[in-house]
């Protein structure tokens, strides 16, 4: 979806998306685990290319 995007879980029912930048560590989002975090991962990287 995006360069350096890492995704981790967290007990099981926490996914938490982040990117590793030149030594910065930058949370992109923290989603409950029924939330659809591929989408809305994919959403905000289609809304940042368009800028």
């Amino acid at each position: 979806m995006r360069p350096g995007l890492r995704i981790t879980n967290y007990k099981k029912r926490v996914v938490i998306a982040f990117a590793v930048d030149a030594g910065r560590v930058s949370i992109l989002g923290v989603f409950h685990g029924g939330q659809d975090h591929e989408a809305m991962l994919r959403d905000d990287a289609e809304d940042a290319a368009r800028q």
